[in-house]
């Protein structure tokens, strides 16, 4: 049964079909500081951006427009092809939210939930960053002060708590991992959303992707999110892989670890 499983995932049978705010999950290979995200992380994967337009609903890939936020602490705004194009530099994954109250599975492109999340990332990515100047200095100042934050929270050093604001620009903010980014305009595309249509915020607690949040979220630690909480989270389903330039649906983490290793068990590779 293993062997059928793992010849079926070796042969795929649709290409990549993305929707709005799906997610794509990205190991980036002969990057060092890519290396270091993942070994700090204990994740395959360092880096994640999130589809914002699709041209043509059901269609490839080649089109999407996606928000990526880069590890200088500027978003821009760019074209999935970017990196599906780019099997010798980078793997992708896809995640989607597919509760049934985000996705309208008759028509997912004008279902209000995504759109919301959408828009908030594409305001965010029409912000001007630095200056040309003070690129590299902002640059490795948001380096030390990304694992500084996570280097605290792992040691668990106590914090003083910081009140959720609804509106708050990400980039106000001194650091924030491309995980926090995607993390942060779900919430607040989410509440905007749940605003309009009059109902209650309980939903807000289904589009939390960290599953390291036990207590009351606060915006660290919705900003400090990692590519490795989104991979962890069971509330975003696994849509595709594409491994070695080879794209093929997915249903579970143990799929791609199959492709990633047909000839270990699924321990010897991390989530």
């Amino acid at each position: 049964m293993a062997k059928s499983v793992a010849a079926e995932l070796h042969n795929p049978a649709e290409p990549i079909r993305l929707r709005m705010a799906d997610i794509l999950l990205i190991h980036s290979k002969r990057s060092l500081w890519g290396w270091l995200i993942r070994l700090g992380t204990h994740c395959y994967w360092n880096h994640a951006l999130m589809v914002c337009g699709v041209e043509e609903p059901g269609a490839g890939y080649d089109r999407a427009i996606v928000v990526d936020p880069k590890t200088a602490g500027g978003l821009e705004m760019g074209h999935a092809a970017q990196y599906l194009d780019r099997p010798d530099r980078f793997d992708v994954a896809v995640k989607r939210l597919e509760a049934d109250w985000f996705q309208n599975e008759g028509a997912p492109e004008d279902s209000l939930f995504p759109r919301r999340v959408c828009a908030t990332a594409e305001k965010q990515a029409r912000v001007k960053g630095t200056g040309q100047s003070w690129k590299m200095a902002h640059k490795i100042l948001r380096q030390i002060t990304i694992i500084y934050r996570f280097v605290r929270r792992r040691i668990k050093a106590p914090r003083a708590e910081i009140r959720l604001r609804r509106i708050i620009r990400p980039l106000d903010v001194r650091a924030f991992t491309c995980g926090g980014f995607i993390q942060w305009c779900y919430y607040q595309g989410v509440f905007q959303a749940l605003d309009e249509t009059g109902q209650g915020k309980s939903r807000l607690k289904e589009i939390i992707f960290n599953p390291r949040l036990k207590r009351r979220i606060t915006l660290f630690d919705l900003l400090t999110t990692t590519p490795a909480d989104l991979a962890r989270c069971e509330r975003l389903s696994w849509k595709y892989v594409q491994i070695a330039g080879k794209a093929r649906p997915v249903s579970s983490w143990d799929d791609i670890s199959r492709i990633l290793t047909p000839s270990k068990s699924l321990s010897d590779v991390s989530l």
